[in-house]
């Protein structure tokens, strides 16, 4: 009977626990959504202390007004940098350079064309030279060899290089090897 009775009381101090670990995240979360809220009241305090000073309105206290300088300073730069990239727009769009047309698809090209983007590929090419994309390979074609059967070199059933009588795969394509 003494077992029963400790096992009993495990369980019901695993189940305690487990009731003390959900009322602590509940209060946890209720925690951080307190926190939240203090941030956002922060905030609207700043903005409140922002608009104070825009207006002109006295009584600001000293380490606000010094914020709120700072926040003059940035509103500066961001005047300056804007007037640069106007000049530089109008600069520009007095040398107005157009760009070279790109090569229209060539649906008979002799190679195919990218079928991402329809540009034209030329023999070999791996990979698109307008957009980058991989292009589709076709499989290697097997070497025709003209040999005596009994002379005849072992060759990958896949990619047809011919291979060491020792291999089991492909070097070439991994394919396993018939043995």
């Amino acid at each position: 009977m003494a077992f029963l009775d400790k096992l009993s009381d495990l369980a019901k101090s695993a189940k305690s626990g487990a009731e003390d670990l959900v009322e602590t995240g509940r209060l946890n979360v209720r925690i951080n959504d307190e926190e939240k809220k203090i941030s956002r009241i922060k905030q609207q305090i700043g903005q409140y202390i922002w608009e104070q000073y825009a207006a002109g309105v006295d009584g600001i206290p000293q380490g606000a007004l010094e914020f709120c300088r700072q926040i003059d300073q940035a509103n500066e730069e961001i005047a300056n940098l804007s007037m640069q990239i106007n000049v530089i727009k109008s600069q520009s769009s007095a040398v107005k350079v157009s760009p070279a047309p790109s090569p229209a698809p060539q649906a008979d090209s002799a190679f195919g064309n990218c079928f991402s983007c329809g540009g034209p590929l030329r023999e070999g090419d791996k990979f698109c030279p307008a957009c980058g994309t991989a292009q589709p390979q076709p499989p290697e074609e097997a070497p025709v060899v003209d040999v005596e059967p009994e002379d005849a070199p072992r060759l990958c059933p896949v990619c047809g290089r011919e291979m060491p009588e020792s291999a089991k795969f492909c070097n070439i394509c991994g394919a396993k090897l018939d043995l």
